[in-house]
């Protein structure tokens, strides 16, 4: 269950376009929302003078703590005076980076989401999706809900996820998306899930016996694909159950990213929501190729969270089709 929305700012106007999208989503599900700001450390340097300027480094560390403290309390009325929302805020402050207190501080909010920006810098010219949104990313435990900024991004009314496109490999761990993408559609009228597979084409080393052969072969594709239906349509009658239209959707492309984006375009999704993996011990792996491209390239918001270690051990999709091939070829 969803029971809030957080929202990292840093005082630009870039990061501020996340708060329509935190401030809708937290009335369509009657929930609290939290804008947090990190005042960033000094790094040792309180005692510098800044010259010809005369200024020091604690004054200008002054002015920017009451910088953010009074974007905060802007916020918080313009926002709690509509009455709709409740607003709480937050300022961090500590001796870590921004990101790390960040984290530490949504150690605390397992079941709330987090929206932010992908690209903004502050005054103090920190670069989100290079420093703050890859931390979340990659260590907040709550999910991230990442909105993009660029020119590309497809205008839509805020959090209005009617579509929300899931792209899952047939593990466990890919499908821990499901239930917290459905809580994005809560609310909505008439709200659709399309579940995709990408069946990746494997690379078989041989000999080159024509001159227009590349050398290449996958005998396994078709069994694959048609596991990968079976799969999805066994997720997909879950889905209903909770009462959502679903839709299942397969394509074949050695470029997954790629292929995860075109189909999103294809069916007009308004989010794509992804899992990323958790190693057995516990500890969180670097977002792989295929979810990086696709939270770097998007055009729409994608949602990302953390899957458990449900699984001792590892799944890998080129080893089962491994077993797979030497099944269909023996």
């Amino acid at each position: 269950m969803l029971r809030s929305i957080i929202i990292p700012l840093d005082g630009s106007e870039l990061a501020d376009k996340a708060v329509a999208v935190g401030a809708s989503l937290a009335r369509q599900h009657g929930i609290a929302l939290q804008l947090i700001a990190v005042h960033p450390p000094a790094h040792g340097l309180s005692s510098v003078r800044l010259r010809p300027h005369g200024k020091d480094f604690a004054g200008l560390r002054e002015a920017r703590e009451e910088e953010l403290a009074t974007h905060l309390s802007r916020w918080r009325t313009a926002l709690g005076g509509t009455g709709l929302v409740a607003v709480t805020t937050t300022l961090l402050e500590g001796s870590d980076s921004v990101g790390e207190q960040l984290v530490r501080h949504l150690q605390n909010s397992p079941d709330s989401l987090v929206v932010l920006t992908s690209h903004g810098r502050g005054a103090i010219g920190r670069l989100w999706y290079g420093s703050v949104a890859d931390s979340l990313i990659r260590h907040a435990d709550p999910a991230c809900l990442v909105l993009h900024t660029g020119g590309g991004m497809r205008r839509r009314s805020p959090a209005h996820f009617d579509t929300l496109f899931l792209p899952l490999d047939g593990s466990p761990h890919a499908e821990w998306i499901v239930d917290p993408a459905l809580m994005l559609a809560a609310g909505r009228p008439d709200p659709e899930v399309v579940l995709f597979h990408c069946v990746v084409p494997l690379r078989w080393p041989g000999p080159r016996l024509d001159p227009e052969d590349v050398g290449w072969t996958d005998v396994t594709i078709d069994e694959r694909g048609r596991q990968a239906g079976r799969r999805l349509s066994a997720v997909a009658d879950q889905v209903r159950a909770h009462g959502y239209r679903t839709r299942t959707l397969i394509r074949v492309s050695p470029h997954p990213a790629g292929a995860i984006l075109a189909a999103a375009a294809e069916v007009g999704a308004d989010v794509i929501a992804m899992a990323l993996r958790q190693r057995p011990d516990g500890t969180r792996t670097i977002p792989g190729s295929v979810a990086k491209r696709v939270i770097h390239y998007a055009t729409i918001p994608v949602v990302v969270v953390h899957s458990p270690a449900i699984v001792s051990g590892s799944y890998s999709a080129a080893s089962d089709a491994a077993q797979l091939a030497a099944t269909v070829t023996s």
